[in-house]
């Protein structure tokens, strides 16, 4: 029972690790975002910024995008995981007490 225990708080990490993750993500991609718009006044652009800072908050985004989707993901297998654990200790904890009081 330990070694499930021990696992349960291991998903449970994981998943705190996953949403840290994400968060610092998200606000690495505000920050390279906001940096690119005060990188010049708007009017005062030409078209190259332009171009560049479209490009760059485009590739922001799609990073951004990826990171978030892979991130979910792994947050949905681990507390599917961890929903199963749950159950199987739940389980063997109701066999243990049948067998105990036999």
């Amino acid at each position: 029972m330990d070694n499930k225990m021990e696992l349960l708080h291991n998903i449970n990490e994981s998943i705190r690790s996953i949403e840290e993750a994400l968060a610092k993500s998200e606000n690495e991609a505000w920050e390279q975002y906001e940096f690119l718009n005060e990188e010049a006044p708007m009017d005062r652009e030409d078209e190259s910024l332009s171009a560049y800072r479209h490009t760059k908050i485009s590739q922001i985004a799609e990073y951004l995008n990826e990171v978030t989707e892979d991130l979910h993901m792994r947050k949905t297998k681990l507390l599917q995981t961890r929903a199963l654990l749950c159950k199987t200790i739940e389980k063997i904890s109701e066999d243990s007490q049948i067998y105990d009081t036999q």
